[in-house]
């Protein structure tokens, strides 16, 4: 095996590694917003509110919420940025294999047969 392609396969074997050590995967955004909770002699009536984290997605073409507890936003945040980087990987591999596909020596075609004028 030539040089070059071992050093592409090795390349592609550590990025399967590195997908395999992905832990989840969220497609999404985390937002964290910030709400009045209506209550009369609340601190937030007059200052910034309370912070309610949201990790939005979409499905069937549609944005859909799911309410983030605080004590696992980071739980969601390491999924939303695990997922940035699959994708990331992804495309180095495609990058990879579109490389190995440009390299490769394919045989040309043979010309179709010419037809003659008036022949069928």
């Amino acid at each position: 095996m030539p040089a070059e392609s071992l050093r592409h396969l090795e390349e592609v074997r550590g990025l399967v590694a590195e997908i395999q050590r992905l832990d989840w995967f969220l497609q999404g955004s985390l937002s964290v917003v910030m709400r009045r909770c209506g209550r009369a002699g609340c601190r937030c009536v007059e200052g910034a509110g309370h912070p309610g984290a949201y990790f939005t997605y979409k499905r069937d073409g549609r944005s859909r919420s799911v309410y983030v507890p605080a004590e696992r936003v980071d739980e969601v945040r390491q999924g939303v940025t695990n997922h940035r980087r699959l994708v990331a990987l992804v495309q180095a591999m495609t990058d990879h294999a579109t490389a190995a596909l440009r390299r490769r020596p394919w045989p040309r075609r043979p010309p179709a047969p010419r037809r003659r004028r008036g022949a069928r």
